[in-house]
């Protein structure tokens, strides 16, 4: 692809596209990295025990108001994935993305990390009604994603048609794996372009 940066195989690079706390496309988000700059915010009502000293201690997070602001939960997600892939198709102008074929390699974020970390709320009560509704949803009997396709397919098909991309997203390969997610989906995208099995990857990496 015109100006793509090599992956020492037979992969290049052909664009970013990207959202975050420092800007909603990649060229923004990289001027402010460079520029040091760093938007952190406390999450008001939120607060965690700390693993070392034990005192408590407020949220930090790392907001995309503007698209997320009054979402939750995979909505979120779905936002962020919208505005990425947006900012890509708008730095990709060579690539027909409704006509040439390619396919989704994913990292999202593992639902049951949800299920972790109840040492870490500083209340009792809450820490203890978090517990409690947790043995209420598994007594009910409500069910769990249980695979990563089954997690990522529904924001990447809701975030592919906001963002004006075909229908029926093809997925190749998808990470619950947090730190190492994007890695491992940059691998298994390389591999199948490698071996002919895709023409054109999509890395895909939301949190």
């Amino acid at each position: 692809m015109p100006g793509g940066a090599t992956l020492g195989t037979d992969a290049v690079i052909g664009g970013f596209g990207m959202v975050a706390s420092l800007g909603y496309d990649a060229a923004t988000i990289c001027a402010a990295a460079r520029a040091g700059l760093v938007r952190p915010a406390t999450q008001p009502g939120f607060r965690i025990r700390s693993g070392v000293e034990g005192d408590e201690e407020p949220v930090i997070v790392h907001q995309a108001t503007l698209l997320t602001r009054g979402f939750e939960g995979s909505a979120r997600l779905v936002r962020l994935v919208q505005g990425a892939l947006e900012d890509l198709r708008n730095r990709t102008p060579h690539i027909d993305w409704l006509t040439t074929a390619h396919r989704f390699y994913v990292a999202v974020p593992d639902p049951a990390r949800v299920e972790r970390g109840d040492e870490l709320i500083a209340d009792v009560a809450a820490r203890a009604a978090q517990a409690a509704g947790r043995e209420e949803r598994r007594a009910a009997g409500e069910a769990q994603p249980n695979s990563g396709q089954l997690v990522a397919e529904p924001i990447v098909r809701k975030a592919a048609a906001l963002a004006g991309w075909p229908p029926h997203p093809s997925i190749g390969f998808v990470s619950l794996a947090t730190h190492t997610g994007a890695l491992q989906a940059t691998q298994a995208a390389v591999a199948d372009l490698s071996a002919g099995v895709t023409g054109l990857a999509v890395v895909l990496a939301v949190d």
